[in-house]
């Protein structure tokens, strides 16, 4: 196995498959600061417990970015209404409240009445492949599956999809830190 130095967690190699930078993280640095990002990056189950359930050390808040984005998206960023706490960014009590919002729209019956939908966009999804015969689960499935389903609830209409799959992957990246130019 590779040590952890020979490792970047933002190559696109090791984002292809973290595996093995996951098992040189667990071995050699449980908790390790990412060079690249600055964050930390906790890999043990108990570790991972304990970070979530002690919000004043370790606060989501706050957010994970450790370095300003590039200037074009930081301007955007400051022309734009103030960035306020999401379901991401929250520590208790303000996360309980949007958990909680959330978590009605999943109750059981309110995913038991979506059911017909769910297997309409799911068949449609997955004739893009039959043609194919294989298919990338994750790119060709588990991405436009949810982000269809959660597109069509808000009214977003289908020929502007790219560009809602844009927004989402931004908004992930600014969070994260890595967002580009």
């Amino acid at each position: 196995m590779k040590s952890l130095s020979h490792y970047d967690s933002m190559s696109p190699a090791t984002m292809q498959d973290p595996f093995a930078f996951y098992r040189a993280l667990q071995e050699e640095a449980p908790v390790y600061r990412d060079p690249g990002t600055g964050s930390y990056l906790v890999s043990r189950y108990e570790d991972v417990l304990a970070v979530i359930h002690d919000p004043r050390r370790f606060s989501s808040a706050v957010g994970p970015l450790t370095k300003l984005p590039p200037k074009p998206a930081l301007e955007v960023l400051m022309s734009g209404h103030p960035p306020v706490p999401t379901l991401l960014t929250a520590d208790p009590p303000e996360h309980i409240r949007y958990r909680m919002l959330v978590s009605r729209a999943f109750a059981p019956r309110r995913v038991a009445r979506l059911e017909q939908t769910l297997r309409r966009v799911a068949q449609e999804t997955l004739e893009r492949f039959v043609g194919r015969g294989e298919m990338e689960l994750v790119a060709d499935f588990a991405v436009p599956f949810p982000l269809t389903l959660i597109a069509d609830q808000l009214g977003v209409p289908r020929e502007d999809m790219p560009r809602f799959k844009r927004w989402a992957d931004d908004n992930v990246a600014f969070l994260g830190g890595m967002i580009s130019d």
